[in-house]
């Protein structure tokens, strides 16, 4: 069963979308940006799927799964909803992000998160299986790069800028994709950051040279619930030639 948002007000419009009070204008705003989205990537895609947009206060949020990350985070969750915060300030990565770049960069960076969360709600829908974290996190966010390419150039750019910048200037407790898949949230907020960074400058890589085929061809590759990290490498080093050099080089230190 998913989070009962009844309780909250919706408003008009394409995707349905629900906001807390107060939040209409900023509800709307959200709800173009992810339709706008949602359209590139279902037609790039095939997919086929209504999402749900939340935007909540921390009252509101509070309806949402029980294991929901901390308040100003988007997130998306089985019953294809999209959740974001009323107040993207509220989120921990607006510092994070402030200290490599302006405050109001960190802020628009943080916001378009949620559509990196609507991404994965696209690869849920494309059926890929998906045997390790890192694979889903890095599709979530090459789908997102894709269309912010296509249609917010100003946008991908600023999300390459600050990913970059953080990924070459902080030094983590773990590196290797192995790690990531085994203890994921437990490597650590900060170095989990780092690890979501270093992600984007490989989809950075690859992005420009395939697009949305990318996610299509790995569909494609045969991979499966009981795929081992060697193995998901491999699918994607013959659809792009070069993950298997960098994931080794992430292992070195």
């Amino acid at each position: 069963m998913g989070a009962d948002w009844t309780s909250v007000a919706e408003i008009g419009g394409t995707p349905s979308t629900r906001a807390s009070e107060g939040f209409a204008e900023r509800a709307t705003e959200l709800q173009a940006r992810v339709h706008e989205a949602h359209a590139y990537l279902t037609a790039g895609l095939g997919t086929d799927f209504d999402p749900l947009v939340i935007v909540a206060d921390p009252t509101d949020w509070a309806l949402g799964e029980d294991e929901a990350p901390p308040y100003g985070i988007p997130y998306a969750t089985d019953e294809l909803e999209l959740v974001i915060p009323a107040d993207p300030t509220q989120n921990f990565l607006v510092d994070t992000y402030a200290a490599f770049g302006s405050r109001e960069s960190a802020e628009r960076f943080a916001d378009l998160i949620a559509v990196h969360e609507l991404g994965h709600l696209h690869v849920g829908e494309l059926r890929l299986e998906l045997p390790q974290g890192w694979l889903s996190e890095f599709l979530a966010t090459y789908l997102a790069c894709c269309f912010l390419t296509a249609h917010r150039p100003e946008d991908a750019a600023l999300w390459y800028t600050l990913s970059r910048a953080h990924a070459e200037g902080f030094v983590p407790e773990h590196r290797s994709l192995e790690t990531l898949d085994e203890l994921y949230f437990g490597v650590g907020p900060d170095t989990y950051i780092w690890y979501q960074n270093t992600l984007t400058l490989m989809v950075e890589r690859v992005a420009p040279d395939l697009g949305l085929d990318f996610a299509l061809r790995l569909r494609s590759a045969g991979l499966g619930s009981d795929s081992d990290t060697r193995t998901t490498l491999a699918a994607a080093e013959s659809i792009h030639p070069g993950f298997e050099a960098w994931a080794a080089s992430l292992r070195e230190t």
